[in-house]
């Protein structure tokens, strides 16, 4: 997968993250939890459609990464910290809608509690300050059944609900990617319908556009429904080739790659 001057590169990369990690925060195991929190939210894109983007290096080395390498690097560090983590694989959807879609977060345990840690879900604020304040920060079972479907009987019971109030402050109102209507100050389109990638697309002149999905879905969600509008697009306009979709700080970046 790797040759091996890459494989040192990542391991000197990975012992670095540590470092610095370990230099930020200070002994108290919550802590830890920010500072890994805000290093991956600060420094990872959420990208898919590629093998190597579920795994430590894709989030850590890369950069580039989807739900399940993100919370396999959550699990690398916090194992390397002394933290207690698993990584849980289950379903996951934007609020009470039934149709929920495979999904990886983490259980942590912080100070004898198990929390939910969904990092990937928390790539939506770049620019928030407070960690513990965000959406998906340690929750609890019953905070997060309401997107969220996991194997019970395989996972702690994360019961605590002292950050019960974490992310009832964001909404569709105020949430990082969002926007009214029309365009941004960097000329961004702001988009509330993947219907509308049709008309992007059409004027796009290297298969390449950006733009912001006014949508409160969940990150894996919006990424599928993107994927879907773009496969679909290329079907009727018989393009062949590749398809990438990445989240970049605050907006999606879709490129068609034509064989």
């Amino acid at each position: 997968m790797y040759s091996k001057p890459q494989i040192k590169q990542i391991d000197d990369t990975l012992n670095n993250i540590i470092n610095e990690i370990k230099q930020e925060s200070r002994s108290e195991l919550d802590e830890i939890e920010i500072e890994i929190c805000k290093y991956i939210i600060k420094n990872t894109t959420y990208s898919v459609d590629n093998l190597l983007n579920q795994n430590v290096a894709s989030a850590l080395y890369f950069h580039k990464s989807q739900c399940s390498g993100i919370a396999k690097s959550v699990k690398y560090i916090m194992d390397r910290l002394g933290i207690w983590c698993i990584v849980v694989f289950g379903k996951a959807s934007e609020a009470h809608n039934i149709h929920r879609l495979p999904h990886a977060w983490n259980v942590v345990r912080i100070n004898g509690n198990y929390y939910h840690l969904d990092v990937t879900n928390m790539l939506n604020f770049k620019n928030i300050g407070d960690i513990r304040a965000l959406p998906f920060f340690n929750y609890s079972d019953n905070k997060l059944m309401a997107t969220h479907e996991w194997d019970r009987l395989s996972v702690p019971k994360c019961n605590d609900e002292r950050y019960a109030s974490a992310g009832e402050n964001y909404n569709s109102t105020n949430h990082n990617i969002t926007e009214n209507v029309g365009e941004n100050s960097e000329n961004i389109p702001v988009i509330s319908s993947v219907k509308t990638l049709t008309g992007l697309l059409k004027k796009a002149s290297n298969g390449k556009i950006k733009f912001k999905y006014n949508s409160i879905k969940s990150l894996n969600c919006q990424q599928l429904l993107i994927m879907d509008a773009v496969q679909d697009y290329c079907k009727e306009n018989k393009i062949i080739g590749s398809i990438q979709v990445s989240y970049v700080r605050d907006f999606w970046l879709v490129e068609i790659i034509v064989s």
